[in-house]
């Protein structure tokens, strides 16, 4: 306006923190405003401090109060959370422990993990419940199986016996000679069927000790070339082949030799029947990395088992030969278990069985 007017213009602007005046003077020419000259004085520094001090002072107060707040409130709950970690410690030694009442988000901290441990005890308790029932059950239903076998096992030698001395007592009552009613052929036989009760009867106990518990380190690729060694001898009858392939740098494995070296015998004996005696058994070792464990795995090329038949394939007296007892199987699945170990059977894919043994290797 003070160009138009040809007047002299001020105005005094400001904020809290400074102060502007404002000057505006017209330029004439010739009679004319050609222009307008405009001055603007920045007066922060003449403005007075107190009132920036005061809101210093009050920030600087405010600030030191909630870091103090801060700092108290911080050293409460690392106090707490320390207490409350200390207590969980405890639990992990004595489920039965709970964390002390609290008050406060504690309070309802404590109170929501003691709820969550009563909730597990009672489930855990249920739980142990059902799985003694259902032990038994299978403890039953295992004896009902073992005696169901050790019967069939047992009549076919006892009827042998019995008929035989039977026949010799008919003979003796007709008035023959002894000599000419025991013959040397009927008594191979009455032997021969004595020796095959004694060592059903002998199976039948590594069921209640599977192992000696002379369990001590052993090199696991050593005790499969020994019996593989062994086991050569009866493949170099026929044309079978057993491949060996050896792990390296292998930890030493907790085992009872004896009971682990019948285990791979009864293992390879049925994969080389498996083959008919013209196939491929392979033996590889090596470390099962994640479950550290010691792993054998004997593979062959023949038929394979039926699928819905892999599943009773451990039960003592199941088995797919036509002369088998059906207690190989069965007690390698006990020896392997009381070592802590793993044995598992499965198709291969392309062709054959895979037998699968875990056993604990030396920590």
């Amino acid at each position: 306006g003070s160009a138009v007017e040809n007047e002299v213009y001020s105005v005094l602007q400001g904020f809290d923190a400074a102060i502007f005046p404002l000057a505006t003077v017209p330029v004439p020419y010739n009679g004319k405003v050609v222009g307008a000259v405009w001055v603007r004085i920045h007066l922060e520094k003449h403005l007075p401090v107190v009132k920036i001090k005061q809101i210093v002072n009050r920030t600087a107060l405010i600030s030191i109060a909630g870091f103090i707040i801060l700092m108290a409130i911080s050293s409460l709950w690392t106090g707490e959370m320390t207490s409350i970690k200390r207590e969980i410690n405890n639990i992990r030694g004595n489920p039965g422990y709970r964390l002390s009442r609290r008050w406060g988000i504690f309070g309802y901290i404590a109170e929501s993990v003691n709820k969550m441990l009563d909730t597990i005890e009672s489930e855990h308790t249920k739980r142990e419940a059902l799985e003694r029932q259902l032990r038994q059950k299978e403890k039953m239903a295992y004896l009902g199986n073992m005696v169901a076998g050790v019967a069939h096992e047992v009549k076919t030698p006892l009827s042998i016996i019995k008929t035989r001395l039977q026949i010799w007592q008919k003979d003796l009552a007709a008035g023959q000679k002894e000599n000419r009613v025991i013959s040397d052929d009927s008594l191979k036989m009455v032997i021969g069927e004595t020796d095959r009760l004694s060592a059903l009867v002998n199976k039948l106990l590594i069921f209640a000790s599977p192992i000696d518990k002379k369990i001590r380190p052993a090199d696991l690729n050593a005790v499969v070339s020994e019996v593989v060694g062994m086991m050569n001898e009866d493949v170099h009858k026929g044309s079978a082949i057993i491949e060996v392939k050896p792990g390296s740098e292998l930890p030493d494995v907790m085992i009872d030799q004896a009971s682990v070296k019948q285990v791979l015998i009864n293992v390879m004996r049925n994969a080389i029947d498996s083959v008919d005696g013209n196939g491929k058994v392979t033996v590889s070792t090596g470390l099962d990395v994640d479950r550290k464990m010691a792993l054998i795995e004997i593979m062959d090329d023949g038929g394979g088992i039926p699928e819905d038949k892999l599943e009773n394939i451990f039960e003592p007296f199941f088995t797919l030969k036509d002369n088998g007892v059906g207690l190989g199987l069965a007690i390698s699945y006990q020896i392997i278990k009381a070592h802590g170990g793993e044995i598992t059977l499965q198709n291969n894919p392309d062709k054959g069985v895979i037998c699968s043994i875990r056993l604990p290797a030396k920590q």
